[in-house]
């Protein structure tokens, strides 16, 4: 090999053995972060900024509604709610369960339509309108832009004054109630906070009761009985309506 040939070989060799040894060189080591500021050098809070809430009004129309109205000017947003004390608390105890399934019936058909209707009608409309129960009453509440607050308070006016109530629908709920109920035995956790409810309050005190009620009284009701729990709480001189 040509002198220069090797001189070449042995230059890359060394470059070759090097590269290593250069990037296993330990990085230049940096400065540690600064120590944060002493709690001396926090500024002390402000006071907080007066809580101004518009003026409630009260008023009760002539069928003896009661409605509480807070308008808030520049929200476009409306949350009304309407309290029906048609709750756990008023059930006998052979309607056990009862509240809840009348509540529950609400969101399915009302007025002219039926219940597939009533959703499709509520989804177009783009408001969340539901209704639920619990000890002291059933709530039905909707919620969207104020645009909308006049269809949306057509629906639920439907809802709570003429819901359709019929023993196709009144079928299918009271099967979704026995199966929230079948499910609810089986968790252990679930069934020992009964018992505990059960031995402090009592089985006939509304916060001892399941809300979805027992097996025997669910299939008891009948689509006469469910009405009349209807027409006998939802009326105007027992609910409230905030807006």
């Amino acid at each position: 090999m040509a002198k220069s040939n090797l001189l070449q070989v042995g230059l890359a060799l060394c470059l070759a053995l090097a590269a290593p040894f250069a990037w296993a060189q330990p990085a230049p080591a940096q400065a540690a972060p600064a120590a944060p500021p002493s709690a001396q050098a926090i500024p002390p809070a402000g006071q907080p900024a007066p809580l101004q809430l518009p003026e409630l009004q009260f008023f009760v129309l002539p069928n003896g509604l009661r409605v509480y109205f807070m308008e808030k000017p520049g929200v476009p947003v409306a949350d009304v709610r309407l309290w029906v004390r048609a709750g756990t608390a008023v059930e006998a105890p052979e309607q056990l369960g009862l509240a809840q399934l009348v509540a529950l019936l609400l969101e399915r058909g009302a007025g002219a339509r039926s219940d597939t209707a009533f959703q499709a009608a509520r989804d177009q409309l783009g408001v969340a309108l539901s209704a639920s129960s619990g000890v002291e009453a059933c709530k039905l509440e909707l919620y969207g832009h104020v645009r909308k607050l006049p269809q949306g308070l057509a629906l639920m006016r439907d809802m709570v004054a003429a819901p359709r109530l019929d023993s196709a629908t009144l079928e299918r709920v009271r099967k979704d109630q026995l199966r929230n109920i079948y499910r609810y035995t089986k968790y252990v956790g679930a069934m020992a906070n009964e018992a505990l409810k059960q031995l402090v309050m009592g089985f006939r005190h509304p916060m001892g009761r399941l809300p979805e009620g027992r097996v025997e009284t669910l299939k008891s009701f009948t689509v006469a009985g469910v009405r009349a729990f209807h027409k006998k709480f939802y009326v105007p001189s027992n609910a409230a309506l905030v807006v």
